[in-house]
């Protein structure tokens, strides 16, 4: 998917603003960091999140990997993504080993 200049500064601004405004709220969903974090990455990162071809969401088939999102190229398997909320313990530190 090619994207504007505006398109990209659009997306990295609203992820910012994103994780500002869900770092303050007191419950955060992993659906809510999915949708309003995950996906706008995948999008900037040049993947079609509206793509069914693409994109699989929440895939709980017992016979292979269960993840959040998996992200196909050519009906291959190219990324598996786990969502974890950003308020989890789960959920990375920066750097200096501080929490959220």
């Amino acid at each position: 998917m090619k994207k504007s200049k505006y398109l990209k500064s659009f997306l990295k601004n609203r992820i910012i603003e994103n994780l500002n405004k869900l770092k303050n709220q007191d419950f955060v969903s992993e659906i809510d960091t999915q949708i309003f974090l995950v996906e706008p990455v995948l999008c900037l990162a040049g993947f079609d999140v509206f793509s069914p071809d693409i994109i699989k969401r929440a895939n709980r088939n017992s016979k292979k990997l269960q993840g959040d999102i998996e992200v196909y190229n050519n009906e291959k398997l190219v990324l598996f993504i786990e969502v974890k909320n950003i308020k989890s313990d789960e959920f990375p530190r920066d750097l200096n080993g501080k929490g959220h």
